[in-house]
């Protein structure tokens, strides 16, 4: 019997953890304490018949996966046991880890909709495939394929094994992190960090780092940090930092200590050092 408890006392911990709700939360839940929940959990006492196929429900699985000692088959992973969301494709006890096959490489990924730190839902995610997502992303996010989603409530890269791929990044919403993209990198709102693309870059809103590109950078809103592109730089606002770009168009005002580039520039200029013509238009 004491057994059978300590088993039942486990699958209740990681069954609630797996659902990212705390002591508190599963009791209300249930209708008791969290003192009743806690007991449960240390195996000090056992919850009641009646709340066993309510407790089932709210955790998704079956009754007698509570008392199981064997949980759900699954493949060994070279991963740490770190707590990051890991979602990928395996053929066997394969994991693949390329974008070559057209079957299943797309993931739809849901996550909470009030999923954020507050709520202590808050997730490290790594998927090995596309990520597609009508919703936000609550948490720091590493794609080995292509993205589009709504939100980032975090940092965001994608990346890929092989420096040869390129994967692209649409964001429709903010970044509340840093964004890097191995490909183009699209955002409809607002980054609370730094940038980096391998392709062109284009953000909605403003940019409150640094921004590097091997192509072209179209900011409609501000630039708070420096910027470093093989292309033109575009930013319909004002711009805080150095630039280092082929032509460099600014439609509000610039402060920076270096500019390297071609410069024209809609409002004013305060700067120490241009390398390249400045041409100030004033509409």
């Amino acid at each position: 019997m004491e057994n059978t408890n300590r088993i039942l006392a486990e699958n209740i911990q990681k069954y609630r953890k797996e659902k990212g709700f705390t002591q508190e939360e599963l009791a209300e839940k249930l209708g008791v304490t969290f003192q009743a929940v806690s007991k449960w959990e240390n195996a000090r006492s056992a919850p009641d018949i009646f709340l066993l196929p309510i407790m089932a429900d709210i955790f998704d699985c079956k009754i007698d996966e509570l008392f199981s000692k064997e949980h759900a088959p699954g493949i060994d992973i070279p991963f740490e046991d770190d707590g990051i969301v890991r979602i990928f494709q395996a053929v066997g006890n394969k994991i693949m880890k390329t974008q070559e096959q057209d079957s299943g490489s797309n993931f739809e990924v849901e996550f909470p909709k009030n999923c954020n730190e507050t709520t202590r839902q808050y997730f490290k995610v790594e998927v090995y495939g596309n990520i597609v997502s009508e919703g936000a992303i609550c948490g720091d996010v590493v794609c080995y394929g292509d993205m589009v989603c709504n939100d980032i409530c975090g940092d965001m890269r994608v990346e890929f094994e092989q420096e040869r791929e390129k994967h692209s990044v649409i964001v429709h919403g903010d970044v509340a992190g840093g964004c890097y993209a191995t490909g183009d990198l699209t955002v409809g709102g607002s980054v609370a960090g730094g940038c980096n693309s391998g392709g062109d870059m284009e953000i909605a809103l403003n940019v409150n780092g640094g921004v590097n590109a091997t192509k072209s950078v179209t900011i409609s809103g501000e630039l708070r940090g420096g910027c470093n592109c093989m292309g033109e730089v575009n930013c319909t606002r004002d711009v805080y930092g150095d630039i280092n770009a082929g032509n460099i168009t600014v439609h509000g005002n610039i402060e920076a200590d270096k500019l390297r580039g071609n410069v024209v520039c809609y409002q004013a200029v305060n700067c120490d050092n241009i390398e390249g013509d400045v041409n100030i238009i004033k509409e």
